[in-house]
């Protein structure tokens, strides 16, 4: 092999290795730091798992050995105050969170209850179920007679306390929002 082979193979393992080397610099740079988040604030991706109890009632919800829930932390994506509790954590970090009523799903209306037609119900619907709105709103059925149908549209842990264990997975800076389309212009009147 002669010297100017000899450079030419070598050539392209100290490019690819200057180029590590200025990837990791880049990586260890304050700059990129700053882009990756310490913790949970206003504008983070959050990944969990959650166990969810109620007094009485026991275990209701958990993620815990399935998908993680993901959500963008000061959004309004998860209850309030479990929200509120979250601020601060970091990545592998637990916590348990009391609730009260009010700082989850707000305390249980009365007025929630409404009187509708049976013949707007599916056809096998019986009281005690949980039917789910066109919109994807939970509802449960209370009473069904011949005609009528009672529901109750507060959501089913309304008026309930809530204790929630949850272990932060992962911690990201959240994509940036799609830029809202402009809002169509309005013919002046004639």
């Amino acid at each position: 092999m002669n010297p100017v082979e000899s450079a030419t193979v070598r050539t392209p393992g100290a490019t690819r290795a200057l180029a590590c080397l200025g990837i990791a610099i880049a990586l260890a740079s304050p700059a990129f730091a700053a882009e990756v988040p310490k913790a949970i604030a206003d504008g983070t991706l959050v990944t969990l798992e959650y166990t969810l109890t109620v007094a009485g009632e026991g275990i209701v919800d958990t993620n815990v050995g399935k998908e993680p829930l993901k959500y963008t932390h000061g959004e309004e994506e998860i209850v309030p105050g479990l929200e509120k509790a979250l601020t601060g954590l970091k990545p592998g970090e637990t916590k348990h969170v009391e609730l009260a009523a009010k700082d989850a799903y707000g305390a249980y209306d009365d007025t929630r209850r409404i009187t509708v037609e049976k013949s707007q119900l599916p056809a096998e619907a019986k009281a005690g179920q949980i039917l789910m709105t066109a919109d994807g709103v939970p509802v449960k059925l209370l009473e069904v007679t011949d005609e009528k149908a009672v529901i109750d549209v507060n959501h089913p842990l309304a008026g309930k306390d809530l204790s929630f264990d949850v272990k932060v997975v992962a911690i990201e800076a959240a994509p940036p929002a799609a830029a809202a389309a402009p809002a169509p212009a309005l013919d002046a009147p004639k």
